[in-house]
């Protein structure tokens, strides 16, 4: 993240009086003003990782480096740091190559105090103000990035518990058809015994009978499951015995 905008002013230009001069207007708004005398020794003050500079003001016409050149350069390492110009000619050439350059503002020597002063805080307003528009787009983009993590998160587990549920699934469906298969072999083999089968639980229901039992109590497979099968074999007792009666066959007990 970008360093939070303070209140520092870097004023450059080979004169010492103008350099005092703008000191004395800036200092007593609480402006911090650094100053440089010419362009190489702005160079290294803007090099120097612990001077924080927020606005820098430049004379366009100095030795070795001059304040468009400088601009250049500043702004190769801060594409938005606000660079103010100054320049004893109104020469239209040099307004021109401000503008085309991005210099903030033009300001003619020697300069006005009120006029300087209200370059100075417009280029500290622009300077605040995209500090924040970068801080927020920053924020934004790291919450759209960890919010697009979460949601990658979340569907990485949907897709890992749905492919567990499918795994869990279609091993029920396997186990479903064994046991099925097992049902249908029992039922196979206890049909081929000729004797009565059956099984019950604790409480006497019949869980489970073969074919025999069907056809001698003379009830479906539906209609045996949990039954008593005291019950049903007395009840079929009962019916067999009334029929006998009824047809006027004789009952015979066997002796007691």
């Amino acid at each position: 993240m970008e360093r939070q905008t303070g209140n520092t002013v870097l004023v450059i230009d080979d004169s010492r009086f103008i350099c005092k001069s703008v000191c004395a207007a800036l200092e007593p708004l609480g402006y911090k003003v650094l100053v440089a005398v010419g362009g190489k020794e702005a160079l290294k003050i803007l090099t120097r990782t612990e001077n924080r500079i927020d606005i820098v003001i430049a004379d366009v016409i100095m030795p070795v480096i001059g304040g468009v050149e400088l601009m250049g350069i500043i702004h190769e390492r801060d594409s938005d740091m606000p660079v103010i110009l100054m320049t004893a000619f109104s020469n239209m050439d040099i307004v021109l190559t401000a503008i085309k350059k991005r210099a903030f503002d033009l300001i003619l020597k020697p300069f006005d105090v009120p006029q300087l002063q209200q370059a100075v805080e417009k280029a500290m307003k622009h300077r605040k103000l995209l500090f924040l528009e970068k801080n927020y787009l920053e924020t934004l983009k790291r919450t759209v990035k960890e919010k697009t993590s979460e949601l990658q998160n979340k569907m990485k587990e949907l897709e890992d518990a749905r492919a567990t549920q499918t795994a869990e699934h279609e091993e029920l469906k396997t186990l479903f058809s064994k046991v099925a298969e097992i049902k249908r072999e029992w039922e196979r083999t206890m049909d081929c015994i000729g004797d009565m089968v059956l099984l019950v639980n604790a409480d006497g229901k019949i869980r489970r009978c073969n074919k025999s039992l069907q056809i001698f109590t003379g009830k479906q497979y539906s209609s045996i499951l949990d039954k008593d099968w005291r019950e049903l074999f007395h009840a079929h007792f009962l019916l067999t015995a009334g029929k006998a009666v009824t047809s006027g066959s004789e009952i015979h007990h066997a002796p007691s």
